[in-house]
């Protein structure tokens, strides 16, 4: 009796770390990503450009990455497949990066990490439907329909209240661009 009891203590100590290892890696990718965008709009508000702080973040990564990688001989990407690893590094490697850092230049910090993980699943179920032909459960598509709901009723007031500093007016296209020159010289959010 006493034998049983040893492996199962031990196991269910170990799922209980399993769990807090979980939960602690959990909170530090949140926090991770909660950063990611805090840091990109404030690089973007340093003036480094898009591409500057898409070159940043893959430089660094990839030099922590490298000695890894240069250990495993040949370099593995597993049931993945080089086919699709270089499709997946195409679609969510620098243009992705490009696009999102770009629109921090338009947008605050705070839409771009609410926005960006909340439409994802939308544009993966679309994408897989044009890809792979993937017909998607009603299931799915009341959780899209409270996604885009969401997003909507979040985004509603930053549409409503969005400042527009150069209006076109058919009286006057001079005031338009003079407007149009002082808003490039102060920015968006300045």
């Amino acid at each position: 009796m006493g034998s049983r009891e040893g492996p199962r203590l031990s196991r269910d100590r170990g799922l209980q770390m399993d769990r807090w290892r979980g939960i602690g890696l959990g909170l530090l990718c949140a926090g991770i990503w909660g950063m990611q965008s805090v840091v990109s709009r404030q690089a973007i508000a340093d003036n480094l450009t898009a591409a500057d702080v898409t070159c940043l973040r893959f430089l660094v990564t990839g030099m922590l990455v490298l000695p890894i990688a240069l250990r495993l001989r040949p370099v593995i990407v597993g049931r993945l497949g080089w086919p699709r690893a270089l499709a997946l590094t195409l679609l969510a490697g620098a243009p992705y990066s490009l696009v999102l850092v770009g629109g921090l230049t338009f947008a605050p910090a705070l839409h771009h990490a609410v926005i960006t993980p909340g439409l994802i699943p939308l544009f993966s179920m679309v994408l897989a439907y044009v890809v792979f032909r993937e017909r998607s459960t009603a299931a799915k598509w009341s959780g899209i329909a409270l996604i885009v709901i969401g997003t909507a009723a979040f985004s509603w007031q930053a549409l409503a209240n969005a400042p527009m500093p150069c209006r076109p007016s058919r009286s006057s296209l001079r005031r338009c661009e003079r407007c149009s020159v002082s808003c490039r010289s102060a920015g968006p959010y300045s």
